[in-house]
């Protein structure tokens, strides 16, 4: 799904998870991705999230080279 403006972005943030929101926003700052710390590798909830975060920050990615 292409994200044109911001309604449209607000929209389709508020149907994701606080991660998933945290990873978009980190992308459209230019951040680089958060690394997962070390030891929560063996977590399946920590994994979760931070997959969750790692989609998030592609989904912005892929929109922005889409744009």
């Amino acid at each position: 799904m292409l994200i044109k403006n911001s309604a449209e972005e607000t929209t389709h943030l508020r149907t994701k998870s606080r991660f998933y929101v945290a990873g978009w926003v980190a992308n459209t700052l230019n951040e680089l991705p958060q690394k997962l710390p070390k030891g929560y590798t063996h977590d399946p909830a920590a994994m979760n999230l931070w997959t969750e975060y790692l989609l998030g920050y592609g989904d912005s990615y892929a929109n922005n080279e889409s744009v």
